[in-house]
């Protein structure tokens, strides 16, 4: 599990700072932001489901 929720922060990983940083600009290239933050919180979710384990 924690394979897969690093392997998934590393594709993430740009377009989320992207996103982060300028999301006005991120948004007027394309960037699905709202999908962006949905898979993040999921990864997250996922992360903390594991460590309570």
């Amino acid at each position: 599990m924690s394979l897969f929720c690093l392997s998934g922060l590393a594709i993430l990983a740009r377009p989320l700072l992207f996103a982060s940083l300028q999301p006005d600009v991120a948004e007027a290239r394309g960037v699905p932001l709202r999908l962006l933050d949905v898979l993040f919180l999921s990864l997250v979710a996922l992360a903390t489901a594991e460590c309570a384990r």
